[in-house]
C-alpha cells in the first residue's frame, strides 16, 4: 500500500461523522497535517511519518508544532505509524509530543479516538501572541520590492552590515512589545545554533541569516530545514507544548524562486510563520536594511527582567 492510500484508509475511518481533509492546505503551512478531520467541538489531525521525517525525525516534531500553532487548541494529533517502525526506531522519541499514537491499519483504534476525552494542551497565550507578533513583522519585511540592482547570496552573506539609529521607511513598526508577550531569554549568539543538516545559518546582532540553495528544488523543500533551526531556537518543547525560549527572527535570502502558487503570498505567510522573512533576490541596500529592522524588532522584544 502507498502513502496516498495510507492516507485515505485513515480518512475512510472519520468520514462518516466527521468532515475529513487529505492533506489539507493551512494559509501558515508549508505542510500541515496528512489527514484532517472535524465536527463540532472536535478536530483531529493525523501525521504519518514522511521518508525524510523517518530519518531525521526532527523535521516532523518541526512539521507538529508548526501545526499545533497554526490550528486550535483543542486539536488532537495522532501520530500513525506502520509496520516498518519498529520499537527501537528514532521516531519514537517523538511519542510524548502527541496527543496518541495509533498503528495506520488499526481502523478500530481510528474510530475510538473518535469519541475519547479530549486532552487538552493548551499553548501558552504568550506564545500565540508572540508567533503573530513575529509573523506580521516579518511577512512585512519579505514583501517585494520595486526593482533594483542585485548581489549574489554569498556577497550578502559575507558583507558587514552597519548599524543604524534609525529606520525611515519601516518606522511603521512597533518595536518593543508588551512584557506579557516578550521573550525573557537573551539574544541569541551563533554559538548557541542548533545543528540541523543542510542549514547554513549565521547570526548577526541577534538575526539569523542564511542562503537557501537548490534553485530546481521548490520552495518549500529549500527552506525546510530552515524552519527546523528557527523551531529550536525560538521554543522549547515539552510534551508537544512549544514555550518561548530564544529570541528569533531570521531572513532567508531565496534567488530565481520559479515558483507559481495559487496563493502567491503562500511562501512569504508560511516562511514568516516559521519565523523567517523570505527576501527574494535582494540588493545589498535592501538587505542592510533588513538586518537592521530585525535586529532593533528583536532588541524590542525582549523583556526587560533579564
Amino acid at each position: 500500500m502507498n502513502r496516498y492510500q495510507t492516507l485515505l484508509q485513515i480518512a475512510e475511518s472519520f468520514e462518516d461523522d466527521h468532515a475529513v481533509s487529505l492533506s489539507p492546505d493551512l494559509p501558515e503551512l508549508f505542510e500541515g497535517p496528512d489527514v484532517l478531520a472535524g465536527r463540532s467541538g472536535r478536530l483531529i489531525a493525523v501525521f504519518v511519518p514522511k521518508a525524510n521525517e523517518a530519518r531525521s525525525p526532527e523535521r516532523l516534531r518541526t512539521r507538529l508544532i508548526l501545526s499545533r500553532l497554526a490550528l486550535p487548541d483543542h486539536a488532537q494529533c495522532l501520530l500513525a505509524l506502520d509496520e516498518s517502525f519498529h520499537e527501537a526506531s528514532p521516531i519514537l522519541d517523538l511519542e510524548r509530543d502527541f496527543h496518541a499514537v495509533v498503528h495506520v491499519d488499526d481502523r478500530a483504534g481510528l474510530r475510538r479516538f473518535r469519541s475519547k476525552p479530549v486532552e487538552h494542551r493548551k499553548i501558552p497565550p504568550a506564545t500565540r501572541r508572540m508567533v503573530e507578533r513575529r509573523m506580521a513583522f516579518l511577512f512585512a519585511l519579505g514583501l517585494p520590492q520595486p526593482a533594483r540592482a542585485l548581489a549574489a547570496p554569498s556577497d550578502l552573506l559575507e558583507e558587514p552590515v552597519q548599524l543604524s539609529s534609525s529606520e525611515p521607511t519601516l518606522s511603521q513598526f512597533d518595536w518593543t512589545l508588551e512584557p506579557k508577550q516578550a521573550w525573557s531569554g537573551p539574544i541569541l549568539h551563533e554559538s548557541e545554533l542548533p545543528h540541523v543538516r543542510a542549514a547554513h545559518v549565521q547570526v548577526r546582532d541577534g538575526v539569523l541569516i542564511a542562503g537557501a540553495n537548490g534553485h530546481h528544488l521548490p520552495v518549500r523543500e529549500r527552506v525546510r530545514p530552515y524552519l527546523t533551526v528557527a523551531l529550536r531556537t525560538a521554543f522549547l518543547v515539552d510534551n508537544g507544548v512549544p514555550y518561548l525560549n530564544r529570541p528569533t527572527a531570521g531572513l532567508l535570502i531565496l534567488h530565481d524562486t520559479g515558483q507559481s502558487y495559487a496563493d502567491p503570498l503562500k511562501p512569504l505567510r508560511a516562511s514568516a510563520f516559521a519565523g523567517w522573512a523570505l527576501l527574494s533576490n535582494p540588493s545589498r541596500e535592501e538587505f542592510a536594511q533588513r538586518v537592521r529592522a530585525a535586529s532593533k524588532w528583536l532588541a524590542g522584544s525582549v523583556s526587560d527582567g533579564t
